[in-house]
């Protein structure tokens, strides 16, 4: 029953409809890529696809950056300040492609202690 913008709700308690509008809860993304984002791949689809998704969703993005590409400072801030810009927390480890199976190692155990840190308490 309404009563002067007012809703009667069980019990006899009332609540202001205005107040019951429900609230977006915005959902917490982790992307994991192996392609770094200073590669032309990493910057042409994975950041271009995140920074749409940032729009509704909290996104936070690893990757893999290779030991040359991370050497050219001004483009790493350029991409860093995108990433911003464009809502994506980016974190960035290093890519080790060998000896094959350490390299490997070393990725799963920077991953595996990476990924704690990107979920917000």
């Amino acid at each position: 029953m309404r009563n002067g913008g007012r809703q009667t709700i069980d019990a006899g308690r009332s609540t202001d409809v205005a107040q019951t509008e429900k609230v977006a809860v915005r959902s917490r993304v982790l992307y994991l890529s192996y392609t770094g984002l200073l590669q032309p791949l990493g910057q042409s689809q994975v950041l271009q696809y995140l920074a749409a998704l940032a729009r509704d969703h909290d996104i936070s993005l690893i990757t893999w950056e290779r030991p040359e590409d991370l050497a050219d400072r001004a483009r790493l801030a350029d991409l860093k300040a995108e990433c911003k810009r464009a809502g994506v927390r980016w974190t960035r480890l290093r890519y080790h492609k060998a000896p094959s199976i350490p390299a490997t190692c070393r990725a799963n155990s920077a991953t595996a202690i990476c990924i704690p840190r990107q979920i917000p308490r």
